[in-house]
């Protein structure tokens, strides 16, 4: 009787899960943050990478941008844009107008390498090839440090790396769906 119990249990605690995790997808709650940032070196147009990380938002960054400079090598200065979302509206509109923005193979990249791009705190990770998204206006997926950064805090529950990997895949397949 007592394994009965117990077994109905973990069944009963699995659908529970189940259920959230598809009302959760429903909600389109995909992450609990977003960080976007750029270097700009000192041989570089601020105003130029600065539009170029305006160009990723559909709406205004201007009250959520911060500028920091630091020194790099040989005290050259860099200066480092960082727009920080928290507002989920905010977070939504990013994610649809990004993943929008890149075409299917870029999307396929990001689907194949989920596994190495989110870590173990459920941070989901893209880069953008700096210079192809400046020179070109195209967004590469790049492995390389020159890049616009983007760093999502999944938001997944439970909090596993199974369930993030299923909210990463929801988020950018959503996205695929919509382009067709």
């Amino acid at each position: 009787m007592f394994h009965y119990i117990l077994q109905f249990k973990e069944i009963y605690i699995l659908l529970q899960n189940i259920f959230k995790v598809r009302a959760f997808y429903r909600g389109m709650k995909y992450a609990h943050w977003i960080k976007v940032s750029v270097f700009a070196k000192e041989e570089e147009s601020d105003t130029l990478i600065l539009q170029k990380l305006a160009s990723l938002f559909p709406f205004s960054i201007d009250k959520l941008l911060k500028k920091e400079i630091a020194l790099g090598f040989f005290e050259k200065k860099i200066c480092i844009f960082e727009v920080l979302l928290k507002k989920d509206k905010e977070m939504n509109a990013f994610i649809e107008f990004f993943l929008g923005s890149m075409n299917m193979e870029e999307k396929n990249i990001l689907l194949s390498q989920l596994d190495s791009r989110l870590d173990e705190f459920l941070h989901f990770f893209i880069r953008i090839d700096k210079r192809d998204f400046i020179e070109n206006n195209v967004i590469s997926i790049t492995d390389s440090g020159d890049c616009f950064h983007i760093k999502i805090s999944v938001a997944s529950f439970p909090k596993k790396r199974r369930t993030a990997k299923k909210v990463v895949e929801s988020m950018i397949r959503n996205s695929m769906k919509r382009a067709v």
